[in-house]
Parts: structure tokens; C-alpha cells; sequence
């Protein structure tokens, strides 16, 4: 009878073992499953967040490039001081947008000023034009060890983004390109750039008693056109030939930055439209209705994961 006893004792610890054995074994495939699954749901949430967000940050940027003449000279009616740039802000599912558009016009645009000036010189004007922002203006142009026949062969110009003219943090890039440009076509709107653009757009074209009355005539009048504004300094026919090509009272460059918020980290997009072409303008019909208006022609984009 003890040897019975024995045996079935023995028999059921095996059973036991074996049972335990099979629970584990299910365990571990079910927690495979759960971490499989998981997975694929994580992926799934990614997948639709990076859809969100591509589909968010093009109506946003079209719809802000699209509105930005508009918005900024609204913007600039009541106010005696530039305006050159408006913020708005938009929530799109879960997902919240920040729109800065500016008139690229309104600032110092890299790639005249290197032509005009030359390294050094462009290097000490982008420095005021930046202001009381601490950033250190390294220029890197494109195609410096060219040959000039490889240059003039080249569709590419000197300077095509910020991070050739600027060694700052990407998260800086944003007050540097408030003052800065590498898009537009050369030319500031006195109207609307800041005193600082102003002085270095205009270095080796006008002195700084010119631009100060300049400025004073600004101020003073809300309607103001360049073709006055010049005729007030009594320029000789070369120093106006040379503040007509660096100077406009009128805009056709835009930009947009959409900063989009996720859960837990933000996106940042800039794109730069000409909006100065015939159909891109706000047209009206006969009783003075707008138009649909096509979309901007946008001409550089460029996107920061942060």
C-alpha cells in the first residue's frame, strides 16, 4: 500500500509539473500576443498621428499663405509702427496648429546683399539687422570652391536656407528668420520692415541721416509710397537708381512657420509662396465679390521634427 501511495503521489507531482509547465507556456504566447498587439495599436496611432499631422500642416500653411496680404495689412491700418507678420492658431482633431505668417519683404534678403556687398561687408549688416539677437552670422554660400563657369552653369543660389547664413539651434531659427531672408526677390518694403532691416538693406546706398528721415517721414505717414518717401530726401538721379533697387513699398513674398502640437513633441514646417504672380492675387467679380484664388505657388518648404 505505501508503494501505491508512492507511485500515485509521484504521478500527480508530475501531473502538476506538467500543468504548471503548460500555463507558463500560454502565458508567455499570450504576452507575446498583448506585446504584438500593442505594438501594431502603437504603430496604428503613429501612422494616423503622421497622417493628421501631414494633412493638418497643408491646409494650414496653403490657408495661412493664402490669407497673409490680407491679414497683414489689416494689421497695419490702426498702427502707427510696421506690421510684418501675424499669428493664428487653429485645432484640427487632436491636433493644435500654430500659424506665424510674414511678408518675406520685410526683410534683408541674404542672397542681394551678398551680391551687392561681398562677404564681410554682408556679414557686418546681416549682424544689424538681426539686432539684439544673439546669433553668430557664419556664411556658408553654395559652391564656394566652384569655379565661376561651374557657378554661372548652376540653377542654385548662394544661400537657399537659413543654416548657410546662421549657426543657431534649430529652435532658433524662427527669430533669426524674422529678419533674414534667402526667398524673396531682393527687395524691402520700407513700409513695413523694422529699423534695423532698413539699415542693412540700404548700406552703401543710403547714410544713416537718410534713413533716419526716412524713418521720421514713415512714422508720420500712414499711406505712405516709396516714390515720395525718396523725393523727401532729395537723392541725386544715381543714390535714387540705387534706393529704387533695393527698395519697394509693395510685397508679393510670404511665408508661413506651423508649429503642430502632439502628445508629446511638436513639428515645426516653413514655407515661402510668391504670391506676386497675376493669378495668384485676390481677383473679384463685377459687383466687386472675391474670386476663388488659385493656390499659392510655393516655392521652398522645409520641415523640423523637434
Amino acid at each position: 500500500m505505501k508503494h501505491a501511495s508512492r507511485h500515485h503521489a509521484r504521478q500527480g507531482g508530475f501531473v502538476l509539473l506538467m500543468a504548471l509547465l503548460v500555463v507558463a507556456v500560454v502565458t508567455a504566447l499570450m504576452a507575446g500576443v498583448a506585446r504584438h498587439s500593442l505594438a501594431r495599436a502603437v504603430q496604428a496611432g503613429g501612422a494616423e498621428e503622421q497622417l493628421q499631422l501631414r494633412w493638418g500642416q497643408i491646409s494650414c500653411e496653403r490657408a495661412a499663405l493664402q490669407l497673409a496680404p490680407e491679414l497683414i495689412d489689416q494689421a497695419q491700418k490702426p498702427r502707427r509702427t510696421p506690421v510684418a507678420k501675424v499669428s493664428m492658431s487653429v485645432r484640427l482633431g487632436a491636433m493644435e496648429f500654430d500659424m506665424l505668417a510674414a511678408d518675406e519683404n520685410a526683410k534683408v534678403e541674404v542672397n542681394d546683399l551678398y551680391d551687392r556687398l561681398g562677404s564681410l561687408r554682408t556679414q557686418r549688416a546681416l549682424i544689424e539687422a538681426l539686432g539684439g539677437f544673439k546669433a553668430s552670422v557664419k556664411l556658408q554660400p553654395y559652391g564656394a570652391h566652384r569655379t565661376r563657369e561651374q557657378l554661372e552653369q548652376s540653377t542654385m543660389p548662394l544661400f537657399g536656407s537659413l543654416g548657410q547664413v546662421v549657426d543657431v539651434e534649430p529652435r532658433q531659427l524662427m527669430r533669426a528668420a524674422e529678419r533674414i531672408t534667402c526667398w524673396s526677390n531682393g527687395k524691402v518694403n520700407f513700409r513695413r520692415a523694422s529699423p534695423e532691416v532698413l539699415r542693412a538693406a540700404c548700406t552703401s546706398v543710403l547714410d544713416g541721416r537718410d534713413i533716419q528721415q526716412m524713418l521720421i517721414y514713415r512714422a508720420g505717414e500712414a499711406e505712405i509710397d516709396l516714390n515720395n518717401a525718396l523725393g523727401a530726401l532729395k537723392l541725386d538721379k544715381s543714390q535714387r537708381k540705387r534706393a529704387e533697387r533695393v527698395l519697394t513699398d509693395q510685397s508679393g513674398c510670404y511665408s508661413v512657420w506651423t508649429t503642430a502640437h502632439g502628445v508629446q513633441r511638436r513639428w515645426y514646417r516653413l514655407a515661402v509662396a510668391n504670391l506676386s504672380k497675376p493669378e495668384a492675387r485676390r481677383a473679384v467679380d463685377d459687383e466687386g465679390r472675391p474670386l476663388p484664388r488659385e493656390l499659392p505657388d510655393v516655392q521652398m518648404q522645409a520641415t523640423f521634427d523637434w
